[in-house]
Parts: structure tokens; sequence; C-alpha cells
């Protein structure tokens, strides 16, 4: 009985651990930008596996592929303050009517100290940048790139193209 558990135990994590192998295929019209994010047709994170691009017969298409959850390639972090507190020792010197200086004792003071950071713009990384020649297509295979925000691809060439991705979720 304990050996039958087992096995159908393990049978279930073999069953659970296997991936659905999908293919998405979106066409460009070859305006700079010209995709969209695909997390709208993949889904959110995923591992890609391979990808095929097409480029039509007049140019070629030269297509980068960003790691990003939006249309956008960069994104702004907002400003931010920040307060640092420490504590020092604060000191007394005086002079005295006479020219004479005086020193009054040691006090430990708790000094706040306010930081401010200003808005910056950073980028999302390019995974892959790939040109592919006029009226051919291109293959990447054993790909196995993780996609952790969503799947950002613009073309910035003159041709329109074609690509089609094999990815698991």
């Amino acid at each position: 009985m304990k050996k039958l558990l087992i096995s159908i135990g393990l049978a279930f994590l073999v069953i659970s651990t296997q991936a659905a192998v999908t293919t998405v295929t979106l066409t460009g019209n070859g305006a700079a930008g010209s995709f969209t994010n695909m997390p709208t047709a993949v889904g959110g994170s995923f591992t890609l596996l391979s990808a095929q691009v097409t480029s039509a017969a007049n140019n070629q298409a030269y297509l980068s592929i960003y790691d990003a959850p939006t249309n956008y390639t960069t994104w702004t972090n907002s400003a931010y303050s920040t307060i640092t507190s420490y504590v020092t020792n604060y000191y007394t010197l005086y002079t005295n009517y006479y020219g004479a200086t005086n020193y009054v004792g040691t006090n430990a003071v708790l000094i706040d100290v306010s930081n401010y950071v200003a808005a910056a713009t950073m980028n999302y990384p390019t995974i892959y940048t790939w040109a592919c020649p006029t009226n051919q297509t291109t293959t990447f295979s054993s790909l196995n790139y993780r996609f952790q925000r969503g799947m950002l691809v613009t073309n910035t060439g003159a041709a329109s193209l074609t690509l089609a991705i094999t990815y698991t979720q």
C-alpha cells in the first residue's frame, strides 16, 4: 500500500512539472515600435524557447526584444526622501568678557538629517537584438530566456516582419 501511494505521488509530480509549449505569431507593419507588449498574447512571465523572424521583400527588419511590462523601454521611479538619525557629541566653546576661551562639557545629542533622492529614469534590459535579411526567415532556437516582466518587441527597421515565438509558462 505504501509503494502504491508513493507511485501515485510521483506520477502527480511528473504530470504537474510538465509545461505546455505554445506558439504565438505577430505581424508588424514596419514602423518603428510597430510591435507592442506581448503579455496580452502570452500572459505574464514565461520562458522563451525559440523565435522565428520573417522579413519582407523590400528591406531588412531590425528587431529588439525587452524584458518590460509596458509598451515603453524605460521606467521612472518616484522621488522620495529619507531621514537618517545619528548620535554625536555637542561641544560649546565661547569666549568670555576677558578673552579667555571656555569649554562647556560634552553632551550627546540626536541629529536628524533629511536626504532627498530625485526621480530617475532607467532602461528595461534589452534581451535580444536581431537583424533579419531581406526576404528571408531567420530562426533562433535554444534561447531558454526567462522573461519576468513581460516581452516588449520593437521593429526599428523599414521592412514589415512576422515574429513567431515558442514559449512555456
